[in-house]
């Protein structure tokens, strides 16, 4: 049986280190510029949310 790791335990991959530094550099922006954003880019802004997970697995993009 494997010991469950504390909370005070660091999980050191480099998927984890890259995770923390994003949302360590986290903003919020509440300021915003007057031109349209290129369709790509909400394309991919897009497919990277569908591959997030969804409040209480609710997928209620799904009827």
């Amino acid at each position: 049986m494997n010991p469950t790791p504390s909370h005070t335990e660091s999980v050191p991959t480099p998927a984890f280190d890259s995770l923390r530094e994003l949302l360590h550099e986290r903003t919020s922006c509440r300021a915003f510029l007057d031109r349209p954003v290129p369709r790509g880019v909400i394309e991919q802004v897009l497919g990277a949310a569908q591959r997030t997970a969804s409040w209480c697995n609710a997928q209620p993009w799904q009827g």
